[in-house]
């Protein structure tokens, strides 16, 4: 049991990086879009949904993450307080995995060139913060496995 969480966790990061490599096979090396239109077509649509799938996978992953500590470790009060900060971070990658499908999602309305390029240049570059938060929450998700839960934060009563 302790396993299944870590696991779906590198699943999550080769899936990540599945989703960049579609991604980037629907631009050229100067971030602007190539090839022909149908097939871009079904291409975007393809990396749409898995946008919004990997999206669904890490908010489940999240939830799961913090039933499973508290079913693996039923010692810990606080499930993202005593994980060396791993439910945080793992947050924080789901805020910025959601940021990049909602940018993803609004660049076909954008119509000034321009600004087009700098949306498309984001939402590509952000997979990079996103992948950054994964293996760091991988990290800190093997410091549990090894080290345990850490000591509950405690609050320091002071008497004037």
């Amino acid at each position: 049991m302790k396993l299944l969480h870590p696991l779906f966790m590198l699943g999550f990061v080769f899936w990540l990086y599945k989703q960049r490599s579609l991604g980037m096979s629907l631009l050229d090396r100067h971030g602007r879009t190539t090839g022909d239109e149908n097939d871009l077509k079904a291409s975007r649509a393809k990396h749409r949904f898995w946008g919004m799938i990997l999206t669904g996978y890490c908010f489940a992953g999240l939830v799961a993450g913090a039933i499973l500590t508290g079913m693996v470790y039923p010692e810990i009060t606080v499930p993202f307080g005593q994980t060396y900060g791993h439910g945080y971070i793992g947050a924080l990658g789901l805020g910025c995995l959601v940021m990049s499908l909602v940018l993803g999602l609004t660049i076909k309305r954008i119509v000034k060139p321009k600004i087009r390029e700098r949306f498309v240049a984001f939402h590509t570059n952000i997979i990079f913060l996103i992948a950054a938060f994964a293996v760091l929450s991988l990290l800190t998700g093997a410091g549990i496995l090894v080290l345990g839960p850490s000591q509950a934060v405690t609050q320091i009563q002071v008497t004037p």
